[in-house]
Parts: C-alpha cells; sequence; structure tokens
C-alpha cells in the first residue's frame, strides 16, 4: 500500500520504507525507496500468479514421501500449461510471445527427453513428431486437411507442399484425408497412395521385433512399387514413397519444406529408425566429445581440435550444414568456420532460408573465431529484426524496423560479406529504403552507403544488375532528401513518393 493509503499500479515493486533504530528505541523510517517498475500486462500477472501458486506446492510437496520423478513431472506440467495458458491469452490479444513460445517448446523437449523419458522403444519418435507438428512455423490452416484448397487449384504447388509436410511429420491420417479430398482422389494412383500410407505399421502393445519386422517388409514393399513405376502418372506420389522407405538422398531434397532442422532430423529419425530411443540420440556425437575430453584431459589440445575439425568435415560432405558449422566452431578453426559460413549463406541464396538462424541467435564470444560467422550471426539478426518489425505498418513496430535498417547499414560498411554477398545486401538496402515508414537515416550513413555502391560497381560491375543500381540510387537520393529536410524542419510530405 501507499502512504496515501490507495492501492499501487501494478508493477515489480512499489515503495520500500527502511528503517534504523538502536538499542530499545522503536524503530523510524528515514527513507522511501520508489522503485519504477514497468506495468505487468494482465496474462502475464495470471501466469506468474499460478506459477507461483506451483512452485509453493512443489515446495510443500517435497517434504512428503512419494516418488520424487512423478511429482517432478507433474509439477512440470503445471508450468507448461500455465505457459500454454499465457501463450494463447497474448495471442488472442496480439501481444508478441516468441520468447514465451519459445520457452515452452524447450520445456516440452526437456519433458520428453530429460525430466519424463519413455523407456518404451518406439514411443519417442511418436512424442517428438507431436513436439515437431506443434512448433512448426507452418500455421495449423497450412497443414490441416481442411484447408484443401479449391478444386481448380488442387494441382499447384501448395497443395503438393501440404500433403509432403504431412507426411513427414507423421500425420498420416490427415495426409489421407488430403488425397480424398483432391479432384482426382478416385483415380487409380491416389487410392493406391492411401492404401500404402493407411497400411504403415503402428507401434502398439505388443512385440517390438515383431513391430520391426512389419516395418520392414513394409519399406521393402514401398519401395519394390517404386521399382515398378506404379507412380509414373504422379512423381510426387513417387517421391513420397522414396520419402516414406527412409531414402536419405530424398529427404535432402525435402528439407526446404522443413520449418528448422530439429523438424528435420524427427522426420529422418521416423523414417530410418522407428524404434528410436533417448539413450541413441547423439550417440556418435557423445562418443566423440568423450574423445575430445580425454585429449583434454591428457593435456592434448590439438587433438580434440581436431576431432572437432573432423566432424565438421565428416557432417560438411553430407550437406548438413547446421550441423558441421556447430563442429567448425567448436574447432576453433577459423579458416574452416569461414568456408562453412560462406555455404551457409550461398544456401541461402538458393532456398531463401537461412538453415541454422536458431543456433546463430545462441552465438557469444563463440563468432569472434572467424569475420565471416560475425557476418552470419548479425546478418541472422538483422532478418529476425526485419521479419518481426518490417511485415505490417503499425506503429509500434518502427523502433525495431530503424533498428534492422542501423544493422544492415553496419553490415554493408563493416566490408565482412564475401564478395557474392554484396547484391544480396544491396537489394535489401533497397526494400528498407523504399519503406516510408522508416524515420529519416542519418545523412553519414547514407554517404557510406553511396561509397560501397560505387566500390561495388568499380569491383563487380558485370554481377550488380543495372535495375538495382537505379532502384538503390533512387532510394539514397530520396533518403537524403528527406534527412536534409528534416534537418531543416521542413514537412517531408513534400518529397516525391517512391513509385
Amino acid at each position: 500500500m501507499q502512504e496515501d493509503g490507495s492501492a499501487p499500479r501494478f508493477s515489480l515493486a512499489g515503495v520500500l520504507h527502511m528503517a534504523v533504530g538502536s538499542g530499545r528505541e522503536p524503530s523510524r523510517p528515514v527513507h522511501a525507496i520508489n522503485f519504477a517498475g514497468k506495468r505487468i500486462d494482465g496474462p502475464l500477472r495470471i501466469f506468474i500468479a499460478h506459477t507461483s501458486n506451483a512452485f509453493l506446492a512443489f515446495r510443500t510437496s517435497l517434504e512428503e514421501k512419494g516418488e520424487r520423478r512423478q511429482l517432478i513431472s507433474r509439477v512440470s506440467k503445471l508450468y507448461r500449461s500455465a505457459l500454454a495458458q499465457l501463450n494463447e491469452s497474448r495471442a488472442s490479444e496480439g501481444a508478441p510471445s516468441y520468447v514465451f513460445r519459445a520457452v515452452e517448446s524447450v520445456w516440452q523437449l526437456c519433458e520428453i527427453l530429460i525430466i519424463d523419458p519413455q523407456a518404451t522403444p518406439g514411443v519417442l519418435i511418436q512424442q517428438l513428431q507431436q513436439w515437431a507438428a506443434a512448433w512448426s512455423s507452418s500455421s495449423s490452416v497450412k497443414l490441416s486437411p481442411k484447408s484443401t484448397p479449391d478444386s481448380d487449384e488442387d494441382d499447384n504447388e501448395s497443395f503438393w507442399d501440404n500433403f509432403m509436410i504431412l507426411i513427414m511429420l507423421g500425420q498420416i491420417e490427415d495426409a489421407c484425408v488430403l488425397l480424398r479430398s483432391h479432384k482426382s482422389g478416385s483415380r487409380e494412383d491416389f487410392l493406391l497412395m492411401t492404401k500404402v500410407l493407411r497400411s504403415m505399421p503402428v507401434l502398439g502393445q505388443g512385440i517390438h521385433l515383431y513391430f520391426l519386422n512389419q516395418w520392414t517388409e513394409w519399406q521393402d514393399t514401398v519401395r519394390q512399387l517404386v521399382e515398378e513405376g506404379r507412380f509414373e502418372e504422379e512423381p510426387r506420389f513417387h517421391s513420397a514413397c522414396r520419402l516414406l522407405s527412409g531414402d536419405s538422398a530424398e529427404l535432402d531434397r525435402r528439407k526446404r519444406l522443413c520449418d528448422s532442422w530439429f523438424q528435420f532430423v524427427v522426420t529422418k529419425a521416423a523414417y530410418s529408425q522407428p524404434l528410436l530411443k533417448v539413450g541413441d540420440l547423439g550417440k556418435l556425437a557423445d562418443e566423440a566429445l568423450k574423445v575430445a575430453a580425454v585429449a583434454d584431459r591428457l593435456g592434448l589440445p590439438e587433438a580434440a581440435l581436431a576431432i572437432y575439425r573432423t566432424q565438421s568435415v565428416h557432417w560438411l560432405k553430407q550437406d548438413k550444414l547446421d550441423s558441421a558449422l556447430t563442429w567448425a566452431i567448436r574447432s576453433r578453426n577459423s579458416p574452416l568456420v569461414s568456408r562453412v559460413a560462406e555455404l551457409v549463406l550461398e544456401d541461402y541464396l538458393r532456398s531463401g532460408r537461412l538453415s541454422c538462424a536458431d543456433h546463430l541467435r545462441g552465438l557469444g564470444q563463440e563468432m569472434l573465431v572467424s569475420e565471416r560467422l560475425m557476418f552470419l550471426a548479425k546478418y541472422a539478426e538483422f532478418l529476425r529484426l526485419r521479419d518481426e518489425n518490417c511485415k505490417d505498418a503499425e506503429s509500434e513496430n518502427l523502433d525495431g524496423a530503424a533498428q534492422a535498417a542501423g544493422l544492415l547499414l553496419f553490415l554493408i560498411n563493416s566490408e565482412w560479406s564475401p564478395n557474392f554477398f554484396v547484391a544480396r545486401l544491396l537489394e535489401d538496402a533497397v526494400q528498407l529504403l523504399a519503406d516510408d515508414r522508416l524515420p529519416p537515416q542519418n545523412i553519414a550513413h547514407l554517404q557510406r552507403l553511396m561509397a560501397c555502391l560505387q566500390n561495388a560497381v568499380k569491383a563487380r560491375p558485370n554481377e550488380l544488375k543495372k535495375d538495382l543500381l537505379d532502384k538503390l540510387n533512387f532510394a539514397c537520393a530520396k533518403r537524403t532528401a528527406q534527412s536534409l529536410l528534416s534537418f531543416m524542419q521542413l514537412p517531408i510530405e513534400s518529397v516525391v513518393p517512391m513509385n
């Protein structure tokens, strides 16, 4: 309560009265310190209250006799339920909830792998598939069979992408429903594909060896259908059957449909090792880490770094760039890290997706190993800021959009990028400079951007398209005029808008 008797506003702290006293004299207040705290929205207050009650109940239950693992699992589900309720409430109010969704996703994964692991073979794959589907960045509408396109759009690419995504996430029944909704759903190859999907063995309560034999026979049957050319009329079914049979090359071709590295890993494990257990995860990585730890203990750091380099090259040969980058960073080998980072950038230019964005977000001083790695990490941060703040015209997003623009200018001026990526940076600059919602840029930044443009034209005159250069010249000229007018306190509306 405040001194006037009124209730304090919702904040992290109210007023703290400090008192001093000595001997038998009663203490008397000498200071009243006010803590300035930001207001907490309603859903977050409810979340704090729920988790506080869960913690108090957990502390009380620890004093009672019982199975501690079951208690931890039960309390963990209470915490995750509170997180889910918080995310739903914030989403309904349009408030950003990326951090809380990420926490809930990691929490659920920890429940599967650490807090409450299931020893039964095969259960892990089912849990990981459900987890990957729940936290896929694809919207539920995209993956739902109810979102089937109209009959005149059945042959578009999005329909077949949805079909493949459902298979990769293990949602076989939804994939069958999607096929039946197609205008050619009664065709022979459609019916055969549906039969193949429905005949997939399902892990039950029986003997696991019996299920494994069934699974092997089913995959052999699927391979035979592919070899016999039963799906020549529809090559997409041919690709789906190769994926179902555990073909690694086909999965690599379809990895663009995976929203993240963990969805790719779960899909590959589901069709190659259906009885995977928690203890099998990361087996090879653990062995390599053990050998590296022994080398460090024996005073052989170079041996440990050599193991990391070997692992990086191994994953690089298999075109697993995210894993290759992880091991390369561990090796602290600057040329290797730079090479892998450049390959990641080349893959981004081809696919439009940064394969290891999640890992790059958590880098600290490790990014100092290589200038290419620093550029890659900062560019990943730029993409995140741009996607979060430059997709709509909401006023509250302007600060983030300006931050993204400033980071892009920093990347262009830093000259950390490889030569083949300069054109992409300039394209990003055109998009941001053409956004009239952004405040006028610093004139010095614009001058450095123009200087960078001139240097790029001199160094690679044949690599930069004329229309890109014209757009960038016009955007820079307009922004320079806006900055001058803003400095002179003249109305910016007098500037001719971009077409």
